[in-house]
């Protein structure tokens, strides 16, 4: 049994390898206290530091963490615009890892104007709108989280056999 348990925790994680399962020496068990330790420890710093805005503005940068210590960054343009009806403006946003761009969208913002005939009617214009260009990231954030949630799966199969192995 703690054989089969010991060559999975190997198959699924980078959990401390045991020379003999029969006979697990004092340095093996403080190295899986160790690595213990540091997966709590990691998960801890994780959850206080992975408070996420609740609003977010041009100009922004998000720094989004995961629980095997990736960050992807969510930023948003500023907005410099002195607008003129009919003008569009364009604000990039991007989604990075590191300094790599892996994922880019925009939004478009479109400002009104009304113009009027010689008799004060309507002669034409265009409403104010704004468009999200963003599937690609939307994407990405989901195959990040994907990736988060896999690694959060694997550390309860292994908290799942440590506590069948203490049984």
């Amino acid at each position: 049994m703690i054989k089969f348990i010991s060559k999975r925790l190997e198959e699924i994680s980078d959990f401390p390898g045991v020379v003999d399962e029969e006979e697990i020496d004092e340095e093996e068990i403080e190295e899986i206290k160790r690595w213990t330790e540091s997966r709590f420890e990691n998960a801890s710093r994780v959850t206080k530091e992975s408070i996420l805005p609740d609003i977010l503005s041009y100009g922004d940068s998000i720094s989004i963490k995961g629980v095997d210590d990736s960050e992807i960054i969510l930023c948003i343009d500023e907005i410099f615009i002195n607008p003129s009806g009919g003008e569009e403006e364009w604000i990039d946003i991007s989604l990075l890892n590191g300094q790599e761009k892996i994922a880019s969208g925009s939004i478009k913002l479109t400002v009104g104007y009304l113009n009027y005939d010689e008799d004060g009617g309507i002669a034409d214009g265009i409403e104010d709108s704004i468009d999200y260009y963003y599937n690609e990231i939307i994407e990405e954030m989901d195959s990040f989280i994907l990736e988060q949630i896999k690694q959060v799966e694997i550390e309860t199969e292994i908290i799942r056999i440590i506590e069948k192995a203490l049984e």
